[in-house]
């Protein structure tokens, strides 16, 4: 059974175990939208918390850039996210605030899967 953390992460997550890679793909965060079909990236994924979660959590989807700038643009206001700032690029960077927490996503193009 995953580890509920804070913030609406349930998360297990940890290299090298036979069964964090089942897990991570059932993870859910009720504060911020994930895309279906979206798979977590567990190396690079570092999620810590018990009450309020943070740290970097990284997945792969077979969604291009662009759409993923657009799903964020248009879902985050709906999970109560602030807009600071976004630069839509190559590499676009998008910064939200909630209440004490900030948010910064880094949405890039990946050659094999989208």
């Amino acid at each position: 059974m995953p580890t509920r953390l804070g913030g609406g992460a349930s998360a297990g997550v940890s290299k090298g175990a036979a069964g964090a890679r089942q897990q991570a793909r059932d993870v859910q965060f009720a504060d911020i939208p994930v895309p279906k079909g979206r798979k977590i990236n567990v190396d690079k994924t570092v999620v810590v918390g018990t009450d309020v979660w943070y740290g970097q959590l990284t997945y792969d989807t077979n969604h291009s850039a662009e759409s993923m700038f657009e799903f964020y643009t248009r879902e985050l206001p709906g999970y109560g996210w602030r807009k600071i700032t976004s630069v839509r690029a190559r590499m676009s960077i998008m910064t939200y605030d909630r209440q004490n927490r900030v948010l910064t996503m880094a949405i890039s193009p990946n050659r094999i899967r989208g």
